[in-house]
């Protein structure tokens, strides 16, 4: 898992760094399990748990921004799952991170605080690292 949340943060839509306006940007996904990520629950302190994955630490100064979260993709097939997600239902997400979850061949310790974190990245991760279905 920590190999996949370094994959994570190497792209550029889910991390952008701006040391002109000594900001970063993350995904938004952090934004709704701040708490799981970080002890405190704020935002600022995001830049703790980022720099555990990336290679050049963000200064704790830096201003944490969000860049908005894709909902497409919880919408995209996945793996075992031709007809994709039906967005129609509530849980749809989380019913998809659960299958797959159910459908992995070992169980990893997680970064996060939390089991909701985990279910929340969980899709992001899998999907940014180009494991989806045509």
């Amino acid at each position: 898992m920590d190999a996949a949340t370094r994959e994570f943060f190497s792209r550029e839509k889910h991390l952008r760094r701006r040391d002109d306006t000594r900001e970063v940007w993350v995904s938004e996904i952090l934004k709704f399990y701040t708490g799981d990520f970080v002890s405190s629950g704020k935002p600022q302190d995001l830049t703790e748990y980022i720099n555990r994955y990336v290679q050049q630490p963000i200064p704790p100064a830096y201003r944490v921004r969000f860049i908005p979260y894709d909902w497409t993709i919880n919408q995209r097939p996945l793996p075992g799952d031709p007809q994709g997600l039906k967005p129609d239902g509530p849980g749809a997400e989380l019913s998809a991170a659960r299958r797959m979850a159910k459908s992995a061949a070992v169980t990893v310790p997680l970064p996060f605080k939390s089991a909701a974190a985990a279910v929340a990245l969980v899709p992001a991760l899998w999907l940014s690292t180009d494991r989806r279905t045509a």
